[in-house]
């Protein structure tokens, strides 16, 4: 299984402010619908909530401690349950977020599909969850792309 995780932050690894992101780009939000289309995808409780409506066509997993039941999704307490859930799935795993999912998920990735935002004044966007912070030591960048409101970067994982 390969495991990819996909997120837009900010230059400042911001992700989210609250239950909501601090910008609003709808071209790298339909990249990330398109990209995890006919996949199978993890989240948070807070995250799938938000994207539930969007997401079509997609193998649906939460880890979620306050519920275990969601309209749409397999929800697990852990990550470990809800990674061999998609080991049984197979095919490509993408982690979707949220900002504990991430930093939980981070040693078992493979690649990493981050969609760069920049401030509109060039400054930092302020917000209260962040996507971890990663060394470039296991890291390297195999593809990146301005695509005009935000950078698009591949890092993949170093064998080895």
């Amino acid at each position: 299984m390969k495991t990819i995780m996909i997120a837009a932050l900010g230059y400042n690894h911001v992700i989210g402010v609250g239950e909501d992101m601090p910008w609003d780009v709808p071209e790298e939000y339909q990249h990330f619908l398109d990209t995890v289309e006919g996949h199978t995808i993890l989240m948070g409780r807070v995250t799938f909530l938000l994207s539930q409506p969007h997401l079509k066509d997609t193998h649906n997993l939460v880890v979620s401690r306050s519920t275990d039941e969601i309209e749409g999704a397999e929800v697990f307490t852990t990550l470990d349950a809800a990674l061999e859930r998609a080991e049984q799935i197979g095919g490509t795993l993408f982690i979707g977020g949220g900002g504990t999912v991430y930093a939980q998920a981070l040693p078992f990735a493979d690649e990493m599909h981050l969609s760069y935002i920049p401030h509109p004044t060039g400054g930092a966007f302020e917000g209260d969850v962040y996507f971890p912070a990663f060394g470039g030591d296991p890291w390297e960048v195999v593809q990146r792309e301005d695509r005009g409101s935000y950078e698009f970067v591949i890092y993949r994982r170093r064998s080895g």
